[in-house]
This record gives C-alpha cells, sequence and structure tokens, in this order.
C-alpha cells in the first residue's frame, strides 16, 4: 500500500475475480499464502498440509481474502476467444517493424511489418498499435527512434505434476543457502510451479535488439539452478525429492526505475506501449488491457493513472546522453531475485 503501483494491484485483482465469471476461468481460485523458513518446527506430522515437511517453520500470510490464482494459459487462451469472438483476428508472425509518416512536425502510425511464418514480410495498415512483446519491446528504440530502456531478466522455473498437494497454498521462502528464494505455486490441475531459483541474469537491450537471444533461446533453464531449487524445495515438500516434469525459464521484462511503461508516445501519434511489469504481468494483465482501451478509446485513462508509467519519462535531452554511453552488460552477469 502507498506505492506507485497500488492501484494497478488493487485494479487488477479484482478485475480477475470478476474475468474468471465471465470468461469461465476454471483454474480461478482463493488461496492462503504462507511463508516457510528454516527452523525448529517439525512439519511432517502436519495435518493440515500433509506435503509439507520439516524441520521448518511457517507463517500465514494471507488466508486467501487477499491472494488468489490463475493458471497464466487457460487465462490467455479465454481472453483470446472472447476477443476472437467480438471481431479480433489473430496472425502469427513476428512484427520487424512499424512504419511512420510525417504528420505536423511530427510522425503518425501508418502500418506494422510482419514476417510470416514463412519468411515474407507484409504490411498491416493501421493508425494505432500497442507494442506489447515482454523485453522485446526495446526495439521500438530502433523501429522509433524512441527511448525504451527495457532489459530482459532471465529467470529459471520449474514444474511438478503432483496429485498429492491436498489442502494448497502458495509459499513464499526466505533466501536459503543455495541462493534461491523460492516461489511455490500449487495448481487446480495438479501441476505445482516453482520460481525463485536464484542467480537470474540480466540480458541488456543492446541484445535484446539483435536478437542475440530469441525468445526460443530464453525458454531454456539454466540447469545448475534447477537443481540447486529442487535441493532447496525437497527439504520442505516431498513431491521435489524426485526431478521435475518440467525445467523452462522466461525473460522478465524490466525498466530502470521498476516501473511499468504504460501509455502513448508523444512524439509518434497512434504508438502505444505495454510493457516492463517484471513480474507483476499476469496480475497486472486485466489492468493493463482496460486501461489500454480506455487510452486508445477515450484518449484518457479512468480506471487508473498512467502518468507515473509513461513511456515519455525516459525521453529527455539526459537520458538520451546516457542511453548512448551505455555499456553492454554481458549475459552471464549474476541478478539475483530481487523486483
Amino acid at each position: 500500500d502507498g506505492t506507485l503501483t497500488e492501484r494497478l494491484h488493487r485494479t487488477s485483482f479484482r478485475m480477475h475475480a470478476e474475468l474468471a465469471e465471465t470468461l469461465g476461468v476454471e483454474s480461478y481460485r482463493s488461496i492462503p499464502t504462507l511463508q516457510i523458513q528454516s527452523g525448529t518446527g517439525d512439519l511432517r506430522s502436519s495435518e493440515d498440509r500433509p506435503w509439507l515437511s520439516g524441520p521448518c517453520e511457517q507463517e500465514l500470510l494471507d488466508d486467501g481474502e487477499m491472494t488468489a490464482q490463475v493458471d497464466p494459459r487457460e487465462l490467455t487462451m479465454k481472453l483470446l476467444e472472447a476477443a476472437q469472438a467480438h471481431g479480433a483476428t489473430l496472425r502469427y508472425g513476428e512484427v520487424v517493424g512499424i512504419e511512420t509518416e510525417a504528420d505536423e512536425g511530427k510522425r503518425r502510425v501508418t502500418g506494422v511489418t510482419v514476417s510470416d511464418r514463412d519468411g515474407a514480410h507484409s504490411v498491416l495498415d493501421c493508425e494505432r498499435v500497442v507494442t506489447a512483446l515482454g523485453p522485446w519491446s526495446c526495439k521500438l528504440e530502433d523501429w522509433l527512434g524512441l527511448p525504451l530502456p527495457l532489459e530482459g531478466v532471465w529467470s529459471t522455473s520449474l514444474v511438478w505434476k503432483s496429485e498429492d498437494v491436498q489442502q494448497p497454498a502458495a509459499l513464499f521462502m526466505k533466501q536459503d543457502t543455495n541462493g534461491c528464494n523460492l516461489e511455490v505455486y500449487p495448481r487446480s490441475n495438479g501441476d505445482v510451479y516453482v520460481c525463485g531459483c536464484g542467480e537470474s541474469r540480466l540480458v541488456s537491450a543492446d541484445e535484446l535488439r539483435a536478437n542475440e537471444l530469441t525468445p526460443e533461446q530464453a525458454n531454456e533453464p539454466d540447469r545448475n539452478r534447477a537443481a540447486a531449487a529442487q535441493s532447496s524445495l525437497s527439504r520442505f515438500c516431498q513431491f521435489a525429492e524426485r526431478e521435475p516434469d518440467v525445467q523452462q525459464a522466461c525473460m522478465r521484462p524490466c525498466s530502470p526505475d521498476g516501473l511499468p511503461l504504460l501509455g502513448q508516445f508523444r512524439a509518434v501519434h497512434g504508438a502505444y506501449v505495454a510493457a516492463g511489469h517484471n513480474c507483476w504481468g499476469i496480475l497486472w494483465a486485466p489492468v493493463t488491457g482496460l486501461a489500454m482501451a480506455e487510452l486508445i478509446i477515450d484518449g484518457e485513462t479512468s480506471c487508473v493513472n498512467l502518468k507515473p508509467f509513461s513511456p515519455n519519462r525516459y525521453d529527455t535531452p539526459v537520458y538520451r546522453v546516457l542511453a548512448t554511453q551505455r555499456g553492454r552488460r554481458r549475459r552471464d552477469e549474476p541478478l539475483g531475485e530481487q523486483w
């Protein structure tokens, strides 16, 4: 509470519950949240959650009133189906540029250049475009010549398939001797998603714009961090005594000030961006969509104040000079799990 992103959190949390009912999102549910750490308590005989083992201590952070979860794939597909039902069209391809033309001393968007699966390029005519490409949204610096300092945080995650997690709860664990800050999310379909494996890698905007790390490569996990996470989790969760069923990775988009980039570029009419959500992408997705729709249709937002998140906060003479001086950070530079 009291932070610039509080309204994003609270509005979008409420919207998730509304969308789950409206769209029939079956995986959405309230869930209690615990903090787990090594300690003297022994939970092996716990009647509440027998899948937790000790020695460890647990603290209830929320009983489910203010915490909930949803399967991100199901949510995405339900939103896509609803959009298509209202006339949206899904097209597969890679965006490789945004077309503009002069307009009274500024520029305005005229189209998006897309590379299809067969490698053929075509231009989709449009007057407005919202770039929501995660950390690869930094390519707007090349396409529009506007500062957009996004970098990627390359993080490993694991999934166990387990039917033994009765009385589920989300778990937050303090940093341990393996360098992990584990977060554990049992899902309603029996999957247990685990992140916070530690030693995430920072990928610079230079590398992302140059395609030195493609989205496909970004899905590759750090096997050492996966082993460390399994070792840490097996101390508390019986299902983690075996190998995880899935080892994967993602690229979290982060801005220098840690705030998302939401809004319209003042230098290019019709160009919008929605990126930089870091670890809050799933939570903030509904309010982001609503805010961008309001901004495009009405010219302003009522659901949340976007001023603190404007992408124009980096379009200043000082930042433009600093941007030309920034050095390339190497992909193997440890970052940790700081949000």
